[in-house]
């Protein structure tokens, strides 16, 4: 039997990284397995006090007791068990608390949103190991510390908002198409607020992310998000709203969908100060599959 526990303040993201670990163990055909939550640190420790885990997930910002708080304590307290730990930061490119995880013995460090991917690596060397100890994932490191950002290995990637827009002709887009994208979608998100139809907030959101998509087009550095944005839109176009049950909460997952969108939109178009333009592929992925799993 293999004890997972996750700790993090935020419910969606629990679900998320829940969702992500049980396909894990799907695809590794593991069926004995459990999965343990807790919203904070203080949470965390007294379920570690109660349990053996073989792997902890812990966000960094948690109320009660932070995820550093919690690591120190278990590292100082429960010495003898050693569960592997994974730290979970929103911040990319966080020295500062890369190091902090490095120093208070977290056995890796990650940054968020977490992608399927990220995980296999984690629960690849961390569970799997456990059952063929010469397996490796391709990960190389001297120590037993790792840091993983998918986004800051794939270096190319990492570009400039305004470098890569200044790469491009100038009529390429029209600010005020993208603030009336923007716009489109500020009034999405009142009228889900204020319980629209379901039927209209499908229509209205399949419109918003066609736009969004056919505007990427022009960019040959946004292939993987447009195609993405083009399965939300089949996705949305099959849904039969007649058959759902959770009207609720695939509004509010449209929401938060259309959130993410809006403001990657708004740093990269307007502002032109977003540092990683490819973090979005990443979060609207992890938005998509929640609202497909509802």
């Amino acid at each position: 039997m293999f004890n997972i526990l996750i700790s993090d303040d935020n419910e969606a993201n629990i679900y998320v990284l829940e969702m992500l670990i049980e396909e894990w163990f799907e695809e590794n055909n593991i069926t004995k397995y459990k999965i343990d939550t807790a919203l904070n640190g203080k949470e965390a420790i007294d379920k570690v006090e109660n349990c053996i885990y073989d792997i902890i997930f812990l966000d960094i910002m948690m109320p009660v007791m932070d995820g550093f708080e919690a690591l120190e304590f278990i590292r100082n307290k429960q010495l003898a068990l050693q569960p592997k730990i994974v730290v979970a930061s929103a911040i990319i490119n966080d020295n500062e608390n890369k190091n902090k995880a490095k120093e208070l013995k977290a056995n890796a460090f990650i940054v968020k949103p977490l992608s399927q991917e990220t995980i296999n690596i984690m629960l690849n060397r961390y569970i799997k190991n456990i059952i063929n100890p010469k397996q490796t994932d391709g990960i190389k490191t001297n120590t037993e510390y790792i840091y993983f950002d998918k986004e800051e290995q794939i270096d190319d990637h990492m570009l400039s908002a305004k470098k890569l827009l200044a790469e491009y002709p100038e009529n390429i887009f029209d600010k005020d198409d993208i603030k009336e994208l923007i716009e489109k979608i500020n009034e999405l998100e009142q009228e889900i607020k204020f319980s629209a139809k379901l039927e209209d907030t499908i229509r209205n959101f399949s419109n918003i992310i066609e736009k969004s998509r056919i505007l990427l087009l022009s960019f040959s550095e946004f292939t993987e998000i447009s195609n993405l944005l083009n399965e939300i839109k089949n996705y949305m176009n099959k849904i039969d709203i007649y058959l759902l049950e959770n009207e609720s909460k695939i509004s509010f997952q449209i929401l938060e969908l259309a959130e993410i969108l809006s403001d990657w939109l708004e740093s990269l178009f307007i502002e032109e100060s977003l540092d990683d333009i490819f973090v979005i592929n990443y979060s609207m992925k992890n938005s998509f599959n929640t609202l497909k799993n509802l």
